[in-house]
């Protein structure tokens, strides 16, 4: 827990200096993505999505089936749906910020860029209905995402140098997020 604490620290800190500067100032909006970021630093918060079946979804393609399935399903509520609908957001958020090249090089990003855009105006439009907190958050996100994602993928271009080449990129990032925390700690 205490180590979770100190990469959102180090997320806000390094997005708090860094976003103003790509025209994002609201704090609110720093601390999501910080949020996200930390949260998706942990694999199986990243993969907690999962099919029918408990199969692990990891590429949009398979969450946007299980939230056609999720709208066939007349017993899902709501909250299950909308929860898929975030996740989708935060998803193409992460996956567009630090992974943009992996994106790019099987030819999905403007999907990705697509269904973030879209995953977000959905929550929006779930929470204003339902008068609850923070919707204004989600429409932000979905009117401005792909500024969002710009912002998170030039942050790690000159912020998150990643090391060791020929990996996958999961890995590397999860090896630079524990040179990070190690540092923090001295």
């Amino acid at each position: 827990m205490q180590r979770q604490a100190q990469l959102r620290e180090f997320f806000i800190r390094t997005l708090r200096s860094s976003f103003p500067g790509l025209g994002i100032r609201d704090m609110g909006m720093i601390q999501y993505v910080a949020e996200v970021l930390t949260e998706f630093a942990r694999t199986d918060l990243l993969y907690r999505i999962r099919s029918a079946r408990g199969e692990r979804l990891e590429h949009i393609t398979g969450m946007l089936m299980e939230v056609r399935d999720a709208q066939e399903d007349t017993s899902l509520s709501i909250v299950r749906k909308r929860e898929i609908r975030q996740h989708i957001g935060d998803y193409a958020l992460f996956m567009l910020g630090i992974f943009r090249e992996y994106l790019e090089r099987i030819g999905i990003t403007e999907l990705y860029m697509m269904e973030g855009r879209t995953s977000y105006h959905r929550v929006w439009e779930w929470d204003r209905s339902l008068y609850r907190p923070g919707a204004q958050r989600f429409r932000e996100l979905s009117l401005r995402f792909p500024e969002y994602a710009g912002a998170l993928d030039f942050v790690k271009r000159t912020r998150f140098a990643m090391t060791s080449p020929g990996k996958d990129p999961f890995d590397r990032f999860m090896e630079q997020l524990e040179r990070w925390a190690e540092q923090s700690d001295a």
